[in-house]
């Protein structure tokens, strides 16, 4: 979880979960949170530079 926003998640979906590293075991969820952080948390969110959220899918391979 970047940016210390998980208060501001919880308080958007108090059933939210992470996993031991801090992510979202769903694709939906983090789809749902970066359209929630880019709009309506970016003018609550006090950042130095324009940033876009966007959700990512983390793949492991074995054999890699």
């Amino acid at each position: 979880m970047g940016n210390d926003l998980l208060q501001d998640y919880l308080a958007f979906n108090p059933n939210l979960s992470i996993n031991k590293f801090g992510l979202f075991p769903e694709q939906q969820t983090a789809e749902e949170l970066a359209c929630y952080t880019n709009d309506v948390l970016k003018d609550l969110v006090v950042a130095e530079e324009d940033l876009m959220w966007l959700p990512w899918k983390i793949t492991v391979y074995k054999g890699l």
